[in-house]
């Protein structure tokens, strides 16, 4: 006969449950852990856009405004042609 130490042991109807909500528990935690390593890394992802995104209208802006200077400057050049020629 096998003494009481030496018996394979049954899980308890308590044990089993137990054991399956730590496992339970476990799983959450690692599945808030990968949630929030993506998150960080969409943040990241975001931030950068949004960087590249203003470098890019400051650079459309800085030609839309180069642009705009040049046609002011050739339309002063011609306004000034035909009042010189107006004089004449």
């Amino acid at each position: 006969m096998l003494q009481e130490a030496e018996q394979p042991k049954q899980p308890s109807a308590v044990e089993e449950p137990m054991d399956e909500l730590g496992a339970g528990i476990a799983q959450f935690w690692r599945t808030t852990g990968l949630i929030k390593s993506v998150a960080v890394a969409e943040q990241k992802r975001g931030s950068q856009l949004f960087s590249e995104t203003a470098a890019t209208l400051q650079g459309f802006k800085k030609e839309v405004l180069g642009f705009m200077e040049l046609r002011e400057a050739t339309m002063l050049n011609h306004s000034q042609g035909d009042l010189q020629w107006w004089e004449e």
